[in-house]
């Protein structure tokens, strides 16, 4: 009897201290593609297989070729992982649009926010296969006025195509094409 009422009492004190902790939190859904997750998949992805690259620099007319294999695609891709549309003051700001093509969907996100450096994102995914991804920032201020688009197509390569104006100077107009040798 003794044995049967600690028993009972022990049962009730953990369902009550199991009651009292608090909930787990809801697991981060996204609003938006995941940029910085997605790149860095493809870091570690082409850090394993080590890709030999092309890579042509215009900046004002001149050219330039090198080929390499970069030390870190971590830090050859930073550029297209800084962007995350699912920061809290960019959520609800873009609006989202969808196209279909087949088994392919293209993913459209766009936003009017002057305040917002992201203008747009597009990308294709063909079922759960990312074909390509797009983005255009525009940043305009009394200092400096850059416009920059990315594409991004894993197991191709990527292409960056800006320019920049500081103040009253001359603009600069760059453009970087990258392309992965199987």
């Amino acid at each position: 009897m003794v044995k049967k009422a600690v028993s009972s009492i022990l049962t009730s004190l953990i369902l009550f201290f199991c009651a009292c902790a608090e909930a787990p939190k809801d697991i981060k859904t996204l609003k938006y593609f995941d940029i910085p997750a997605f790149f860095k998949e493809q870091a570690e992805r082409l850090d394993a297989s080590k890709p030999q690259i092309t890579k042509v620099l215009q900046t004002n007319g001149e050219e330039e070729t090198l080929y390499s294999k970069p030390a870190s695609w971590k830090e050859e891709l930073s550029i297209f992982s800084s962007i995350n549309l699912n920061k809290s003051s960019y959520i609800g700001k873009y609006l989202v649009d969808s196209t279909f093509e087949g088994k392919s969907v293209i993913i459209e996100y766009t936003t009017n926010d002057k305040k917002l450096p992201v203008k747009n994102c597009k990308f294709k995914k063909t079922e759960e296969r990312l074909d390509w991804i797009e983005i255009k920032k525009l940043e305009h201020s009394l200092v400096l006025n850059s416009e920059l688009f990315w594409r991004f197509v894993p197991d191709s390569g990527y292409f960056v195509s800006g320019s920049q104006q500081i103040a009253k100077l001359d603009p600069s107009i760059y453009k970087v094409s990258v392309i992965f040798a199987n």
